[in-house]
């Protein structure tokens, strides 16, 4: 039995209450009160110096695997020149004699003070033996040396979006040639940098993962490995096999499918492939890609519902998320059921009408806030290719407001798994009318997330019966000017009452 206390616990549940004492037993709580009850006056306090305690935090939309596979790799993201991320590109391609291929995270043209692309040729000069592999920041293109697209296969050289002049990989060219990449990695390095990468989630106070899996590894292994992490790993792990095909996921008795992948509906922002109504606005000649018709799609869904899995779907641009609700409808209209819980990731752009068909069928929106912050993708270059339509990114108050069961996440690696800058972007987001409360944001975090993985009686909230899971933060998140909430951290892990950080 423990007790904490001298802390300003929020529970995140429907009253918003607060108490100053907790009562953890067998990793459960006991009690949540503002005294501590007479039976128990003579067990030892841990002290909490004051701090304010909330939830341990979800992540609701990852790709765990990947974002363990970049650790190992070079970041883009920790430069402003290009000229000095390719110097030390070539200095870590030298330290990586192990590998046989190099990869690396995080290319963004908006982040470097060149107006210059990254290609093939420029990776050719710092590495000309072995394979370089550089993944965009929104992990939905790369570029790659000539000796990587010398080893591809031909039918990957053929798909469109490939270039060969240049060295990029985009639209349907992109996911077999990460597929390729991703199989370098032996499986006890994988397993090295996926403890690695629980260590750093933990440090962000997260306790629970939605992941998206299945990006090539032979025979899925990287799915394995992940259903594998709640037994290995700090974190519980609720894995969502991006595939269509549903007798993988039933093989494996999972209860969930999707993600992204061969479960994105289209592309990104960053690639100008996120299918939109009407054309971008840098370029009347482009609506973007949808991936599937909308035959292919809902044959899909009536599959994922006769098998009663949870089913996830990215969809970016509104003529995607259009297609992706839609869709639901048709499924559920087939194959109803009371509480499914179906995810529609990101959900970037979404009009009234199809916001009001999302609430009726109670699909849930998987968000990444931190999009609206994204020093690899800034407003600017938003409001250049969306124009008027910048400011309905991510409509938060607009979502919530219409009843839909809102939750937060990073998609990890393209942001970092980061729940209090999230909570900060959706206090501060650019559009004033958007903006919601702190209590909203951090239950998108806490809450939400766990309800949208039908584990509302198990956590998410600090409430009797459910699972000690506790982040104690250095600064109180409810009275701290919203402007610094980004520079808040999160000072302890609790998981189950016991220490992680």
């Amino acid at each position: 039995m423990k007790i904490f206390g001298n802390g300003k616990f929020y529970s995140a549940d429907d009253s918003n209450s607060f108490f100053k004492y907790i009562g953890v037993d067998k990793g459960k709580i006991v009690f949540t009160e503002n005294f501590i009850p007479e039976k128990y006056k003579n067990i030892k306090i841990d002290d909490l110096n004051g701090r304010t305690v909330v939830p341990s935090f979800g992540d609701t939309h990852m790709h765990f695997t990947s974002y363990a596979y970049f650790l190992g790799g070079f970041d883009f993201r920790n430069f402003l020149a290009l000229d000095d991320a390719v110097s030390e590109l070539i200095n870590f391609s030298k330290s990586q004699k192990k590998n046989s291929l190099i990869t690396g995270f995080g290319y963004s043209k908006h982040s470097f003070k060149e107006d210059q692309l990254l290609t093939r040729q420029i990776l050719d000069k710092a590495e000309n033996k072995k394979p370089v592999f550089i993944i965009k920041y929104d992990g939905h293109a790369g570029v790659g040396n000539s000796a990587f697209i010398e080893k591809l296969p031909k039918k990957v050289l053929e798909l469109r979006g490939f270039d060969k002049d240049s060295g990029w990989f985009l639209n349907d060219s992109f996911f077999p040639a990460a597929d390729f990449a991703a199989k370098s990695v032996s499986v006890s390095e994988m397993l090295k940098r996926m403890s690695n990468a629980s260590k750093e989630l933990a440090k962000y106070g997260i306790s629970f993962v939605h992941s998206a899996e299945g990006v090539g590894y032979p025979l899925d292994l990287d799915v394995d490995l992940a259903r594998l992490g709640s037994k290995f790993f700090i974190q519980d792990f609720k894995v969502f096999f991006q595939t269509m095909s549903v007798r993988k996921v039933k093989f494996r008795r999972l209860k969930q499918i999707g993600g992204c992948f061969d479960t994105a509906l289209d592309g990104c922002f960053g690639s100008l492939d996120a299918a939109l109504n009407s054309p971008y606005s840098n370029d009347s000649s482009n609506s973007g890609i949808l991936f599937y018709n909308n035959e292919q799609i809902e044959e899909f869904l009536y599959k994922t519902h006769k098998n009663n899995l949870q089913t996830a779907l990215h969809a970016i641009g509104d003529k995607a998320v259009d297609q992706c609700v839609n869709s639901f409808l048709k499924a559920d209209e087939k194959y109803p059921a009371p509480d499914r819980r179906n995810i529609l990731i990101h959900g970037d752009l979404v009009s009234d009408e199809t916001m009001e068909k999302a609430a009726n069928l109670n699909l849930v929106f998987a968000v990444q806030p931190s999009f609206l912050y994204w020093n690899e993708e800034p407003m600017t270059y938003i409001n250049e290719i969306l124009g008027e339509r910048a400011k309905n990114l991510i409509p938060l108050r607009s979502l919530i407001q219409s009843g839909i069961l809102v939750t937060g996440g990073s998609d990890a690696p393209c942001t970092e798994p980061d729940p209090v800058y999230g909570i900060w972007a959706s206090v501060n987001h650019p559009e004033k009318s958007q903006r919601i409360s702190i209590f909203e944001a951090l239950k998108m975090y806490t809450a939400n997330a766990a309800k949208s993985g039908f584990e509302e009686n198990i956590r998410g909230t600090l409430k009797k019966g459910l699972n000690a899971d506790f982040a104690v933060l250095s600064d109180d998140i409810f009275e701290c000017d919203q402007d610094k909430i980004k520079d808040i951290k999160v000072e302890n892990l609790y998981i189950k009452g016991k220490k992680i950080v």
